[in-house]
């Protein structure tokens, strides 16, 4: 079971370890969700339904179809609440992006965040947290819809009194909705031998939500800035990995030939 002392890349593992059985009950879920959406006469439709393996965690399973196409196949995602006290988190586990590696990543969102994200989309409805947890993650963290985060590095042109948090306030994340602002740390761990350092886990603490609307102009120009900053290293980073991947096929294709040659006996 998770509870609020383990260290992120625990976190990360034991919700690693509840994922088959999550995946189980969802698709057993799925033909009474499917036929619920049918009776449906207004989109978009959510439905969270918490589910409690043996492991004690806490995951709710939600899904999302946006409109009457989506009947058949609609998108399902998980997310896994903690509570230290009276204090509610909600966690998603991510892979990131750190360093050109795949690297573990813990998003936790605060209760704060999510009352924010709640006056500034839905604040005339009478939303569940679940209910409400669902909503921000199909509209903005949802691969099959194509709704990815962006990470944006922070300036005093997007928030003019960002040093005043310290180091842990380097990143704010572009969503389809708005901004939202993170604390964030990496964790390494040292290898006894060698006394190298790796990136164990990634952590983010999601604060507080600003919605599009709000955001003033010069903000969005920031944004922008920044966000084409972003495209062009992720461009540059596929060439990069583009041009490995052929030097790879070239080598191969090297050692193919030189077998080739050793088995005929040709001289070069």
């Amino acid at each position: 079971m998770i509870v609020p002392k383990m260290s992120i890349y625990q976190m990360y593992e034991k919700i690693e370890a509840d994922k088959v059985k999550i995946e189980f009950e969802a698709q057993k879920l799925m033909p009474k969700i499917i036929k619920e959406i049918k009776q449906q006469r207004s989109f978009p439709f959510y439905k969270c339904v918490e589910y409690k393996p043996s492991s004690n965690n806490v995951h709710v399973i939600f899904f999302y179809a946006e409109t009457k196409k989506d009947v058949e196949k609609p998108i399902w995602d998980f997310f896994t609440v903690l509570f230290n006290d009276r204090q509610r988190f909600v966690l998603k586990q991510r892979c990131e992006i750190y360093n050109g590696i795949g690297t573990r990543a813990i998003k936790i969102y605060t209760s704060h965040f999510f009352q924010r994200y709640k006056e500034r989309k839905y604040n005339n409805m009478d939303l569940s947290k679940n209910e409400l947890a669902c909503r921000f993650f199909s509209k903005n963290l949802s691969f099959d819809k194509k709704a990815y985060e962006i990470p944006i590095v922070i300036n005093e042109e997007i928030n003019r009194n960002f040093k005043e948090y310290g180091s842990s306030n380097h990143w704010v994340m572009l969503v389809n909705e708005g901004l939202c602002f993170t604390r964030s740390c990496q964790y390494d761990k040292t290898w006894k031998v060698s006394k190298l350092k790796e990136t164990e886990a990634l952590l983010f603490i999601y604060t507080t939500f600003v919605s599009n609307s709000e955001l003033k102009e010069p903000q969005k120009e920031a944004l922008r800035k920044e966000y084409m900053n972003v495209y062009k290293e992720m461009y540059e980073d596929c060439k990069r990995n583009e041009a490995q991947e052929k030097m790879i096929a070239l080598r191969k294709n090297y050692k193919d030939i030189l077998n080739f040659v050793e088995t005929n006996r040709i001289t070069l």
